[in-house]
């Protein structure tokens, strides 16, 4: 889901998105790893708490996928994680979780966590690595505060650091282009003509090649009675 219609009211879509996938493969990955861990996570904390935590996960990666990409992304590798994360952590407290949890299975979790790293910076494959990263955290975080109570400051602390990530990007997200560019849009169309071009300037120094939003501009320039604000952005518009 674009992060517009996020930001512009659509906020179920970041537990939604979690449900969607469109290869056969990716939806097979997730469900084959729902069964094996997510099942064993049910049986323990029961299917209130589970259901819960699926979807407070999905919600949470979904966001901090979207602050990152600008899409929410799809599927449930976010949430998988989380559940992973929860019980790499707790393994030693349930038999359950240390029966599935071996070494390799272990190893297989991180190791695909950097290989899509991987794929994703060579322009191979494109994942949802924040979605991934951050579901790992809220696991491993959810765990310790909750089950392991270790450190109990200091993990409650990420906690709520991984939780006030995906919460503020909703309404705050000046290191995102397309969120820059909705505002600017919305103060042009009030005629908030220098906060308009404070944010095409944000714009420029994010992004320098983007010169699309400078179309939007056009009008917004014409609008100004500021002959160097008509140069600046002018040149701008040339370059």
């Amino acid at each position: 889901m674009p992060a517009n219609a996020v930001w512009n009211g659509q906020y179920w879509a970041l537990i939604t998105s979690a449900f969607v996938h469109f290869e056969l493969w990716h939806v097979g990955l997730n469900v084959y790893w729902f069964w094996v861990l997510g099942s064993r996570l049910e049986r323990t904390i029961g299917s209130p708490l589970y259901l819960a935590f699926i979807l407070i996960s999905a919600f949470i990666t979904s966001s901090c996928q979207m602050s990152t990409s600008d899409s929410t992304g799809i599927g449930a590798s976010g949430v998988v994680y989380a559940i992973f994360g929860f019980m790499w952590v707790t393994r030693q407290r349930f038999l359950l979780f240390d029966e599935v949890l071996d070494l390799r299975t272990r190893q297989l979790f991180v190791g695909w966590l950097f290989v899509c790293i991987a794929l994703t910076y060579m322009g191979i494959l494109t994942v949802g690595n924040a979605a991934h990263i951050s579901g790992l955290l809220f696991g491993c975080s959810i765990g310790s505060v909750f089950v392991l109570r270790f450190r109990p400051r200091l993990n409650s602390l990420g906690l709520v650091a991984i939780i006030a990530f995906s919460i503020v990007p909703l309404f705050w997200c000046p290191w995102s282009v397309t969120w820059l560019s909705k505002k600017a849009y919305e103060a042009h169309m009030l005629k908030q003509y220098d906060e308009a071009i404070s944010k095409y300037d944000q714009i420029i120094g994010l992004s320098p090649k983007m010169r699309g939003p400078f179309r939007i501009a056009v009008p917004l320039i014409m609008s100004s009675g500021n002959p160097r604000r008509r140069v600046l952005i002018g040149i701008a518009l040339m370059t």
